[in-house]
């Protein structure tokens, strides 16, 4: 018996997800895990707070969505707070996961993320959230263009988008894998009322953006 876990960052949806894809092909059950960071919430180094009450809402209500994506698969989201090393490496070391699949991404914090996993678990990264991919390009990244126009030129009529993936049918996880729902702390929201000047309103999660 084979079992990964899927580390959700940027990607919270099923369809379109090479991670999540990735994941079902190489093992027998998949574990959904999400891991709020506090680094990336609190104040930075400048007391500057990272993000703001709306921003907060958004991802309260796309990580909501994608667990109710997840129950209507047969699995379950485990939301879980603290550094993500730390914390995938207590769930592999506790379901005896074989691997990690996660969704590559570019800044330097996700790339720090990146590294201490990869040093205490088989991380194994697949495509960004981007609409090309670095090998579709038409040119070396030595040569890339300096100018957007000029980009956009060369890549529109050489590198056409790829066909999204689909969503799985189901998604195999242990019938005690449980769910554990976000708490207020994880993610503390203070609601406030619309905006008068908002043009609409702005939900979190795929079901509301489709």
């Amino acid at each position: 018996m084979s079992r990964g876990i899927i580390w959700f960052r940027n990607d919270l949806r099923l369809a379109d997800n090479p991670a999540l894809t990735a994941a079902l092909a190489a093992h027998d059950e998949v574990l959904p895990v999400l891991v709020v960071d506090p680094a990336q919430h609190g104040p930075s180094p400048l007391g500057f707070e990272r993000s703001g009450d709306f921003r907060r809402r958004f991802l309260h209500e796309g990580i909501r969505d994608l667990a109710a994506a997840l129950r209507a698969k047969g699995s379950a989201l485990s939301v879980r707070v603290g550094e993500p090393a730390a914390v995938l490496f207590q769930v592999a070391t506790l379901w005896k996961a074989d691997a990690v699949h996660a969704q590559r991404l570019y800044g330097w914090e996700e790339q720090q993320q990146e590294r201490a996993v990869s040093a205490a678990l088989d991380l194994r990264l697949h495509a960004p959230n981007t609409m090309l991919l670095p090998d579709d390009l038409p040119f070396t990244v030595e040569r890339l263009p300096h100018v957007f126009t000029a980009f956009r030129t060369k890549v529109e009529g050489a590198s056409p988008g790829r066909a999204p993936l689909p969503a799985p049918e189901r998604i195999p996880s242990p019938h005690y894998w449980g769910e554990r729902p976000l708490a207020p702390e994880d993610l503390p929201v203070v609601p406030r009322p619309p905006d008068p000047r908002a043009a609409m309103a702005f939900t979190g999660g795929r079901t509301a953006a489709l």
